[in-house]
């Protein structure tokens, strides 16, 4: 009997262990992507080791099926389309780390997470502490770089590699944060709500356009869903919202106003090679392209060499700037297919569980959550390829991967709890 309980104590103590090593890996990669110098990539293949490790420790694997279609597909239709389709049979690390076809491989190791949270018994609301301490720790990184830099988006790009994409990557854990809030019943809420819309406007203070439409239109569904449920908290942020709306309107030096007018400016060009030098000119151009070699092979694409060997010869881009048209054109429909799958199959899931009658109020708040961060991906989607760099790919799987986990261990307690009445 001793040695049994001993037994215990000690798996327990083990459980405790890699509990405390999983949390650490998450804050470790939270806190990396704020930080935007070095490299993840020794990181990744850390994560990849672990989580098949401790992965192997536990009997039974916990997979479901909408967790399968969401990894397994972008993985057929675009890592193994590249891989198998266009003469890319010598894969390589280096291909595997810094080719953005090869990325889904990561994402598809996500598959082992629920298995981890699971017999961890890591509760969301410890990733929710995590992601709104990153997001403080980025306020005031960045904060302090737009200060610096004097808020120059030249002098910003020069200094955070492919901004757009570290933007992306940092508001999609504000929203995270940000929208946990609203279910949080504690005053230290509000805290959290104004810290998350603070470092929102800072990564709008660098001067993505793109991203001013995807956060205006996001703001707009949570305050809506949200009115009635949590009105204080609704008013309070649309207040701060205004606020610091026209403080980053009317500041002097504005950065939105300069790329305001750099827009305006991309429109009132009467020379057509200044105007194809050009943020907007270029884009036009951009889809100029796509429709040439997407034309070339309509089901499987030219592939990601051919196609940036194309577009870095005639407009000097290594990507379309679009989720969308940059798999037609370099994968074809077959890529297509994967990415849609990537961004629309969440989409579908979250909206159709939220519409359910008996899912708690947690429950809902993850689905929103869901809901959210995918229609900020697909609308950011539209004016870049968010997913260039591995690190967005991942923040993306990974949060989608995470609300995917809990919503199915929250139907199992509901379905149990059913049961036993």
């Amino acid at each position: 009997m001793m040695t049994l309980q001993k037994t215990l104590l000690s798996q327990k103590k083990i459980l405790k262990i890699f509990s405390w090593i999983t949390l650490i890996i998450l804050t470790i990669f939270f806190f990396k992507i704020v930080y935007p110098i070095g490299t993840l990539y020794f990181f990744f293949d850390f994560i990849i080791i672990f989580f098949i490790l401790i992965t192997l420790i536990f009997k039974k694997t916990i997979i479901t099926r909408d967790l399968l279609i969401f990894c397994i597909t972008p993985l057929i239709f675009i890592t193994l389309n590249e891989y198998i389709l266009h003469s890319n049979l010598h894969i390589t690390q280096f291909k595997i780390k810094h080719y953005h076809p090869y990325f889904y491989i990561y994402s598809f190791l996500l598959l082992l997470l629920p298995t981890i949270i699971k017999n961890l018994k890591i509760k969301i609301q410890t990733i929710y502490i995590l992601a709104t301490l990153a997001c403080v720790f980025s306020l005031i990184l960045n904060t302090y770089i737009n200060i610096i830099e004097k808020f120059n988006r030249d002098n910003l790009v020069a200094r955070i590699d492919t901004i757009i994409i570290y933007d992306y990557s940092i508001i999609c854990l504000s929203l995270f944060s940000l929208i946990y809030s609203f279910f949080y019943k504690n005053k230290i809420s509000y805290v959290i709500i104004t810290l998350s819309l603070l470092n929102i406007l800072t990564i709008c203070l660098h001067g993505s356009r793109g991203i001013w439409v995807s956060i205006l239109i996001i703001f707009l569904i949570i305050f809506i869903y949200y009115y009635k449920k949590q009105s204080k908290k609704v008013i309070f942020s649309c207040l701060l919202c205004l606020f610091l709306g026209i403080i980053g309107i009317f500041a002097p030096a504005s950065p939105i106003q300069n790329r305001i007018e750099a827009f305006k400016s991309d429109l009132s060009v009467k020379n057509i090679e200044k105007f194809n030098e050009s943020s907007t000119g270029l884009r036009v151009l951009m889809y100029k392209e796509f429709f040439n070699n997407f034309k070339k092979n309509p089901l499987y694409g030219v592939g990601t060499e051919e196609l940036e060997k194309q577009l870095t010869l005639k407009i000097k881009q290594p990507h379309l700037h679009n989720l969308f048209t940059q798999e037609l054109a370099s994968h074809g429909i077959l890529g297509f297919i994967g990415m849609s799958t990537l961004i629309f199959f969440p989409l579908f899931i979250f909206i159709s569980t939220i519409f359910k009658n008996n899912i708690s109020e947690l429950h809902r708040n993850i689905c929103v959550t869901g809901i959210c961060i995918v229609l900020f991906t697909f609308i950011c989607g539209l004016t870049d390829y968010t997913f260039v760099r591995n690190y967005s790919l991942f923040i993306y799987s990974l949060l989608i991967v995470l609300l995917f986990t809990y919503s199915s261990l929250l139907i199992r307690t509901c379905d149990n709890s059913a049961k036993e009445a």
